[in-house]
């Protein structure tokens, strides 16, 4: 009997031993079935449910016997599942609909037009100008002084400041500044205010023309000369365009217009007399040449370097042409110049220099030019019928 009862004891530890396991081995299960629902709710994104949820795996309790091993603590897994955004499908051999862009589009404002502007064509222009060149000891009164010219231009007489405003019946189009580098050619200077003025009157523009001497016994400086004209002529007024005019030329047409162009420096004297009307040379841009005032201070203005004759138009040359502006010349065959005739200047000699000059031209141009200018005095004189700088260098 004792037997008995120690085998069914037997029997009855290992049974409670099996169920311990079995129970321990059943919570695995469940948690891992659990995971797996878990993460079948996460990958279905399109799935109402899969919103933010949280899961708790409830692990069945065990009971521990008395002398058994306890098992290892399991804890309670708390996921927290969070919706994605859905994925576009794309179905292969679909074509894929083209990226829709926004333009943004920038209305121009239309310009302002003045209704009361002089025509673009003047109709006062004649034409072909006679010009007659001979010296004043040929003939009486020629070239006619400032007295005369007065005479013979009455309106000029009306000038505010020595600006001539344009006609009275309509606005004009451009203010031009005529700067003339100048010494000792008071002959030539006569002829050209007789002529220039006519010129400019009949193309009903707004103008001044300031003469630039050089007021001291230095050798001649053209190109500080023609710099210290602009500085000037600035404070003077507002212009549109900057002629820089040598005082020996005449143009021979009164339809060359002197106006600038926004785009282009303008080379008005590419056809003179004294070289049959033919360029002097390829990229020659002296004589006549006109700057807006954005353009001149781009290309730094002229040299200061140049003393004596020669030289600082070809340096400009290369500076308009290191700026990648363009030089612009009229294409009309009325576009010609007479030259005044005139012997050896006193105090212009050759410049033996300007070709060492001219090989660094456009690696000083930074350095030298309007930013550098440096005078010793400029005196400003008004006199009726232009406007006098008077420049000691």
């Amino acid at each position: 009997m004792s037997s008995l009862m120690r085998l069914k004891n037997a029997w009855i530890f290992v049974a409670l031993i099996l169920m311990f396991f079995l129970s321990f081995h059943l919570s695995d299960v469940l948690i891992e079935n659990a995971e797996k629902d878990l993460e079948e709710l996460i990958e279905d994104d399109t799935s109402p449910k899969a919103l933010l949820t949280t899961t708790t795996t409830k692990i069945p309790t065990t009971t521990t016997l008395k002398g058994a091993k306890t098992p290892p603590k399991v804890t309670t897994k708390t996921t927290t599942t969070t919706t994605k955004k859905p994925k576009t499908t794309t179905v292969k051999g679909a074509k894929t609909p083209p990226k829709v862009t926004t333009k943004t589009t920038t209305t121009k404002k239309p310009e302002v037009v003045d209704p009361n502007a002089c025509p673009l064509v003047s109709p006062l222009t004649k034409g072909d100008i006679k010009i007659d060149l001979l010296p004043s000891n040929k003939k009486d009164k020629w070239p006619p002084s400032e007295d005369e010219l007065i005479k013979l231009m009455p309106q000029l007489s009306n000038n505010v400041g020595n600006i001539y405003k344009g006609p009275p019946k309509c606005n004009c189009r451009s203010k031009t500044a005529v700067i003339v580098p100048y010494r000792a050619r008071t002959e030539h200077l006569k002829f050209f205010l007789f002529y220039t003025h006519q010129m400019l009157q009949r193309q009903q523009l707004c103008y001044v023309i300031f003469v630039v001497t050089q007021d001291d016994r230095e050798t001649f400086n053209k190109g500080k000369l023609m710099n210290a004209g602009f500085v000037e002529a600035k404070k003077y007024g507002e212009f549109d365009c900057f002629i820089f005019h040598d005082v020996d030329l005449i143009a021979m047409n009164d339809k060359i217009s002197y106006t600038c162009k926004d785009e282009q420096v303008v080379h008005y004297s590419f056809a003179m007399k004294q070289f049959d009307f033919k360029p002097l040379y390829l990229g020659y841009v002296g004589g006549a040449l006109g700057f807006t005032k954005n353009q001149f201070e781009t290309v730094n203005g002229f040299s200061n370097q140049y003393v004596g004759r020669g030289g600082e138009d070809d340096d400009m040359q290369r500076r308009i042409r290191f700026r990648q502006i363009k030089v612009w010349e009229p294409k009309e065959s009325f576009v010609k110049y007479a030259n005044i005739p005139h012997g050896k200047d006193i105090g212009y000699p050759q410049n033996k220099l300007a070709t060492k000059l001219m090989e660094k031209a456009t690696t000083r141009m930074d350095t030298d030019g309007l930013k550098s200018l440096s005078v010793k005095k400029v005196t400003m004189a008004k006199h009726k019928t232009y406007v006098e700088f008077l420049v000691k260098l």
